[in-house]
């Protein structure tokens, strides 16, 4: 069975990684979510992954809308992250990555966890590739 929490090292906190993120990390789009990923250089953590997430202010102005949509998007990737997990246990690198939520209305659980998944299989094979071009 696998484990089916998010745990605190599991978060990305660190602003020099997210920096990183931003500035030398790759991204994907999977509506109604853009994921940014990166390889973290110097890891804090034991995790093999990392994530954030962001639900931007100025298309949810309320605070409560936003809280709704960041605990639909943990939910979905708490649910659906041993896939992840499972594919890059064999990366000899640890990742980092950011979900950020683009659509203009509040989608349903259903729709949200769809797009994860799809995001998570896609993430996984961009990993792999790019943890074969590092170990080369």
């Amino acid at each position: 069975m696998p484990d089916l929490t998010f745990k605190r090292k599991e978060r990305l906190k660190s602003r020099k990684i997210l920096s990183q993120l931003f500035s030398k990390g790759a991204s994907f789009s999977a509506f109604p979510l853009r994921i940014v990923w990166t390889p973290i250089l110097n890891p804090q953590s034991d995790a093999p992954a990392q994530m954030a997430l962001s639900v931007p202010k100025k298309k949810f102005n309320k605070a409560a809308h936003r809280n709704l949509l960041r605990r639909r998007i943990r939910e979905a990737y708490r649910l659906n992250k041993h896939s992840l997990y499972e594919n890059i246990a064999d990366c000899q690198h640890q990742y980092g990555f950011m979900f950020i939520y683009v659509a203009k209305e509040a989608l349903p659980f259903e729709k949200i966890e769809g797009a994860m998944i799809h995001s998570l299989k896609r993430l996984s094979r961009e990993l792999n590739k790019v943890d074969a071009t590092i170990g080369d």
